[in-house]
């Protein structure tokens, strides 16, 4: 299962299906699929709906394959980033949701 199938399965709140495919680890930092649904319902009262993916990117990272996606929700004006982290197994050993932070402006001598 790759990383935008799982990005999918999260948008659908199949939550259960994405906690059967986590390493242990990860259901032990989570602690229960209840709290993973938890996170779920907490994304979409925070940042709404997913409305547009501007970029999905997959690569390599340290024995890891890492699915990026960007995209645009309802409730907030920057994107988001989805990230999901699959071991050689294709389990699910990180995963996280974040808005990408505001673009700094340079420094002015103005």
């Amino acid at each position: 299962m790759a990383g935008r199938e799982l990005s999918q399965l999260f948008l659908d709140g199949k939550t259960d299906v994405i906690w059967q495919r986590m390493t242990t680890p990860m259901q032990a930092a989570l602690k229960t699929q209840s709290a993973l649904a938890a996170f779920r319902e907490q994304v979409g009262v925070q940042l709404g709906a997913e409305v547009e993916v501007l970029s999905e990117k997959a690569d390599l990272s340290q024995g890891m394959r890492v699915y990026l996606r960007s995209a645009r929700w309802s409730k907030l004006p920057t994107p988001v980033t989805m990230q999901w982290a699959l071991d050689a197994q294709g389990r699910v050993a990180g995963f996280h949701v974040r808005p990408d932070r505001p673009a700094e402006a340079a420094p002015s001598a103005y």
